[in-house]
């Protein structure tokens, strides 16, 4: 009898052990799958453009571990354009209810998508241009972060690898120049975003954020010295406001570059950009006489200048000087499931004008 009590408390505490790993481990994720039909140079295309996974693990009320693998396109290959990538994975040492020190790959802290890049966190089926040309999501820096919290306003610092100035070009803006593989930290980049929250209400919704990120951009993957010597720096602002069902949202970004013979042909000297966007949200009764959880119409307009102020002696390319207008709607059927559907004309200094039509559903869990 006694054998079979010691057994059973045995049995009992193993397996509370194991139930506490459990529910310290967090598991999530998010995907997105396109449809794209052009009306221009591109092809027409269907794209699992990219499924992400998320393992955290809470080790104790002040530490805990988080991770995104990214998948993009399917297929993992140099031609194809997809690829397997390390999105974050840090561990984040909380010190008290103010502030947190984050060490490790995690995202920039720059502007709005770069750090909630989800899909059911913005309107249309493609990320803006803004966010692939000027703050590039997902942008990842490997180094350090101290943050925090005080009522109405937050703020992060840090120093990170920098970006690459040779992965630099006319059209794509500073894309290229994430650095994937062991950044050099010989020449630390210097980041930070502040962010005011003056209005947090259930109907009513106010916040402005500031960033900025500067340093050198002379190396590559495995801190490789590219010999481009020059220093890289960014400013970026944002607004969200939201007012019962009508939302606004913008962001700017401007970057400016020291002049280097090593840069590539064509990159400017400065950059800028910035979207506005205004969505509204159909009212709750009739949403739910549809079986959904929302349903919003939005329109967004962009100005993208990677060609905005060139080095002595080299003309713009009047191709990296683009206007972009897309409206469409975000169907969810439930929170975290949405289904997507909008147009965009793209025209640029040239006065070619091409056409997308997108289609899109994407995905959040938990």
């Amino acid at each position: 009898m006694k054998f079979l009590v010691f057994f059973c408390l045995l049995i009992f505490s193993f397996s509370s052990h194991a139930q506490d790993k459990i529910e310290k481990l967090s598991i999530g994720g998010y995907g997105d799958i396109h449809l794209n039909i052009n009306k221009g140079s591109d092809p027409d295309s269907f794209d699992l453009h990219r499924i992400v996974t998320y393992i955290g693990y809470q080790f104790s009320k002040k530490i805990r571990f988080n991770s995104e693998i990214e998948i993009e396109h399917a297929f993992v290959d140099s031609e194809s354009g997809g690829y397997l990538m390390l999105e974050s994975a840090n561990i984040d040492f909380k010190i008290n209810n103010v502030f947190k020190v984050t060490a490790g790959r995690f995202l920039t802290p720059i502007g709005l998508i770069n750090q909630f890049h989800e899909p059911v966190f913005f309107n249309g089926v493609e990320r803006p241009l803004f966010a692939k040309s000027l703050i590039p999501s997902t942008w990842s820096s490997d180094g350090i972060m101290i943050s925090g919290k005080k009522g109405w306003f937050n703020f992060l610092l840090g120093i990170a690898g920098g970006l690459d100035g040779s992965g630099f070009n006319s059209i794509d803006g500073i894309r290229g120049g994430r650095v994937k593989e062991r950044p050099g930290i010989d020449s630390p980049s210097a980041l930070g975003r502040f962010v005011m929250t003056p209005f947090d209400r259930k109907n009513a919704y106010l916040s402005t954020g500031v960033s900025f990120f500067s340093g050198k951009v002379n190396r590559s993957n495995k801190g490789i010295d590219n010999q481009v010597d020059s220093l890289f720096t960014m400013i970026a602002a944002d607004l969200q406001f939201r007012y019962s069902l009508l939302e606004i949202t913008g962001e700017f970004a401007f970057t400016k570059l020291e002049n280097s013979i090593l840069l590539p042909s064509g990159v400017a000297e400065s950059m800028l950009g910035f979207y506005i966007e205004s969505a509204v949200s159909l009212p709750r009764s009739l949403v739910t006489r549809l079986n959904s959880h929302a349903l919003k119409l939005f329109i967004r307009y962009e100005h993208i200048n990677t060609q905005f102020k060139m080095f002595d002696g080299f003309e713009a390319y009047p191709q990296g000087k683009r206007n972009l207008i897309t409206t469409g709607v975000s169907y969810f059927p439930a929170k975290n499931v949405v289904i997507k559907f909008d147009y965009t004309r793209i025209s640029d200094s040239t006065d070619i004008v091409s056409h997308q039509f997108n289609a899109g559903i994407g995905f959040r869990f938990p």
